[in-house]
């Protein structure tokens, strides 16, 4: 998209498990620089509606210790990132909620579903609070 090509498409019918915003979209590969992008970009006057209900800087719920769990023990525990930095406590609680389907889908999803191993560089614009 940046160096013009329109790419190809690499997952389609795609829908938000995290927030539950409405709506199926695809993403796109350019073949050439690697660059992933959201197909097809949303208008500029539908951006506002994806914050209406977005809260990224509530600091209680971040520094909660099932935050920690979910956003740390559980990647750590099914996923490889040992280096994102938990407690102990996160870590066995991590484990032992990531027997939970949904709440393993939850933890997988503070990571976006990348694996550690897989690793690569990623430029999320918008990316929230940051975590």
């Amino acid at each position: 998209m940046i160096c013009g090509s329109l790419g190809r498409i690499i997952f389609r019918n795609l829908s938000d498990m995290q927030y539950n915003i409405s709506g199926k979209w695809s993403l796109a590969k350019c073949p050439g620089c690697g660059l992933v992008w959201q197909h097809p970009l949303p208008r500029a006057d539908q951006v506002p509606g994806f914050y209406s209900d977005y809260h990224t800087h509530d600091d209680e719920e971040l520094d909660s210790f099932m935050s920690g769990v979910y956003f740390r023990g559980i990647p750590v525990a099914t996923m490889g990132y040992e280096d994102n930095v938990a407690s102990k406590q996160e870590r066995t609680w991590g484990r032992i909620f990531s027997l939970i389907g949904p709440l393993k889908e939850l933890g997988q999803g503070a990571v976006l579903w990348l694996e550690a191993e897989k690793r690569g560089k990623l430029l999320d614009v918008g990316c929230g609070a940051g975590i």
